[in-house]
């Protein structure tokens, strides 16, 4: 069985009007990347939190609190400490 990669390699061969589109996902992805490298780099995991809570409000209750912690940086701990401190701000 070819790897999706082969398979998506030829297919861009036999067609290249598809370039384009090839062109721009891969350059999205990039661009998502290099957003989340600078925001952990720039940023405090409490800024973080917001952030995610604000571009993808839903994600608390579909997503176990471990992966959101691991996604922000932090240990599951770190990350019921900075909801406590949300909410105290409020």
């Amino acid at each position: 069985m070819k790897s999706i990669t082969v398979r998506l390699k030829g297919f861009m061969q036999e067609d290249p009007k598809y370039e384009p589109v090839r062109s721009h996902v891969l350059m999205s992805m990039l661009s998502a990347s290099l957003e989340m490298i600078e925001d952990f780099i720039l940023l405090t995991p409490e800024e973080r939190y917001k952030k995610l809570i604000a571009e993808k409000f839903d994600i608390v209750n579909r997503v176990p609190d471990k992966y959101i912690a691991s996604m922000l940086g932090v240990t599951p701990v770190s990350l019921s400490r900075i909801r406590k401190r949300i909410i105290k701000a409020r």
